[in-house]
């Protein structure tokens, strides 16, 4: 006769009621930046929420989403977000959907970046009137709130509602922040404050070059194979062909081009120069730091190898660029496979 345990071993595969239940709403980020021609908004959202309950899909690509994953995404945003200028509607246009997964946050899941241009009606490009406001409604996940009020307490729910909030940033000549929640989702501001400065948009554009070499892997991988290249006599001709081809690639794979950015076309030069000038900043910081310690390692193998110090030496930095294009390749195919999917 068997023992009365095993008969409940079946039940530590089945989900708990809570499991069952598990609440995979996170809060959101918006950010909404005004010229005088359109309204950029910019929504950062968690994954977990929107992969199976709003796309239903398990994988996401890293850009190029199929028409029908964007249409999706479109429907639930303009049902759930809304902007005026005025008291008049805008209507928003899905510029992009991208899928950021930092390798250091794998097991967390990345970062889902929509991207949306709202223009003004054709008489507002002359100018709006002194005391213009833009306002408008944040509303994410009510469904999830709705069904989380008809299977927990009502103090539970109230716990909860606070992965519900949306953080709201209009990122103008004055900056504001708002915080919404299911039972605050509202926010209205003065039109003048809203709009960017130039100086702004510089500011903007020169971080996103300065965090662009850091988001994709495989560039920032490469950045640091180059560097270890740089520090051979002698490099090797199939590594460094390697080395070139996947850096051309990657390069074709992540253009990111300033035209579309969204810039305001007054600001458009700006745009352009600082993110470049970010991208150049990020990779001589990178190479700094990584050669810093390089010098490092080369001191301390001097002392400890007196003879052979440079063999020992050469062969670390050979062996160790060959790991990181080797690592820089298969962050490449990742992506690959993320944007056909």
């Amino acid at each position: 006769m068997k023992p009365a345990w095993l008969l409940l071993l079946p039940c530590l595969f089945l989900p708990s009621p809570g499991r069952a239940h598990e609440l995979t709403v996170r809060p959101l980020r918006i950010e909404l930046r005004c010229d005088s021609r359109k309204v950029r908004v910019t929504i950062k959202a968690h994954m977990l929420y929107w992969t199976e309950d709003i796309l239903g899909v398990r994988r996401l690509p890293t850009t190029r989403w199929p028409t029908t994953l964007r249409g999706k995404a479109k429907d639930y945003i303009d049902s759930h977000f809304s902007l005026a200028v005025n008291g008049e509607r805008l209507s928003g246009n899905l510029a992009d959907c991208s899928y950021v997964e930092e390798f250091w946050k794998v097991s967390s899941g990345g970062t889902i970046v929509f991207r949306l241009a709202y223009p003004l009606p054709n008489r507002f490009l002359g100018g709006l009137p002194a005391g213009s406001t833009l306002s408008g409604r944040s509303n994410f996940y009510l469904e999830a709130l709705g069904d989380l009020r008809e299977i927990r307490d009502p103090a539970e729910v109230e716990r909860e509602t606070r992965w519900f909030r949306t953080d709201l940033f209009v990122l103008g000549r004055v900056g504001r922040y708002f915080v919404l929640t299911p039972g605050s989702t509202d926010f209205s501001a003065p039109w003048e404050e809203s709009l960017r400065t130039s100086s702004q948009t510089a500011v903007e554009y020169f971080r996103d070059g300065f965090r662009w070499i850091f988001v994709h892997s495989a560039l920032a991988l490469l950045v640091l194979a180059a560097v270890l290249r740089l520090a051979l006599p002698r490099p090797a001709l199939w590594d460094s062909f390697c080395l070139l081809m996947i850096f051309t690639v990657s390069s074709l794979l992540f253009p990111h081009s300033v035209s579309e950015m969204g810039a305001p076309p007054e600001h458009l030069a700006i745009a352009r120069g600082f993110f470049l000038a970010g991208i150049a900043g990020s990779s001589v910081l990178l190479a700094a730091v990584f050669y810093g310690f390089l010098f490092i390692y080369r001191a301390r193998l001097q002392r400890i190898y007196a003879s052979v110090w440079e063999r020992v030496f050469l062969s670390h930095v050979r062996f160790l660029s060959q790991i990181l294009i080797a690592v820089s390749a298969y962050f490449l195919f990742y992506d690959l496979i993320g944007r056909s999917g």
